[in-house]
């Protein structure tokens, strides 16, 4: 009985972003899927020093401000977690007398709180605004959603500028999650989960290289087909910070 609500709990919550929750049967591992690989840093053809940062214990759901963090400091700009979230829109959804919700596009805004088990996650757009909060003019954040990996990989890892990407958790499958109706718009919104940010470091003929702030995923490297794939279902969004010239 025990573990079926567990299970039944987790699957809940992961209805939501990138929660960092760890079922009873594997709590205190920190293993990521079996779909990645340890870090050889000798077969990448291009690997960028990222400074590493979890978001276990930090921002249960925030991946993407914490990723963003990780780009920061790769640029010497060290900010804490509750000044990053000050200078992120977050908007909860809210719930009708029927149940229905509504709430923020999550280009608008960080859906939910990224301090509990219980936030959705925000994309491109959201990081853009808080980053430039942050930044100075000799940086400008470029939001390169639709392009390909391949692309990113030549504009700016080539060029030693690390890139934030929208995937999956440990690149499990994506599906339908929850279902809001959008404030501004009256149109009708679906969550893709289990929806993941992280930061895009490097990358070889066969593999591409992260920093994973998931379950203190660490620095890992996932098949270059196989993260197409996710990135694609998550709408090929991405975000880099680059030196102005």
């Amino acid at each position: 009985m025990g573990k079926t609500c567990v299970v039944l709990i987790t699957l809940v919550l992961l209805a939501a972003g990138c929660l960092f929750l760890i079922p009873l049967e594997t709590a205190g591992s920190s293993k990521p899927s079996s779909e990645s690989s340890a870090l050889d840093s000798d077969s990448a053809d291009v690997l960028l020093n990222v400074p590493y940062r979890s978001q276990e214990n930090t921002l249960p759901t925030g991946c993407e401000l914490v990723s963003a963090m990780m780009v920061l400091d790769y640029y010497g700009v060290s900010v804490t977690p509750e000044q990053m979230v000050a200078h992120t829109p977050v908007q909860r959804l809210a719930a009708g007398e029927d149940g229905a919700l509504s709430g923020p596009h999550p280009d608008r805004a960080f859906v939910g709180d990224p301090r509990t088990p219980y936030g959705y996650g925000c994309y491109p757009p959201v990081l853009k605004t808080a980053l430039e909060s942050l930044l100075d003019s000799r940086y400008q954040v470029q939001d390169r959603t639709g392009s390909s990996l391949s692309k990113l990989a030549k504009d700016y890892l080539d060029q030693s500028v690390p890139v934030l990407i929208w995937a999956t958790i440990d690149m499990q499958p994506s599906s339908s999650g929850s279902v809001w109706t959008v404030e501004e718009t009256g149109q009708t919104f679906t969550w893709t989960r289990p929806e993941h940010c992280l930061v895009l470091t490097g990358y070889s003929e066969t593999q591409y290289y992260f920093n994973d702030p998931y379950r203190s995923n660490g620095r890992v490297s996932y098949p270059r087909a196989l993260v197409e794939q996710r990135f694609q279902e998550l709408g090929k969004r991405a975000l880099a910070v680059i030196r102005a010239k």
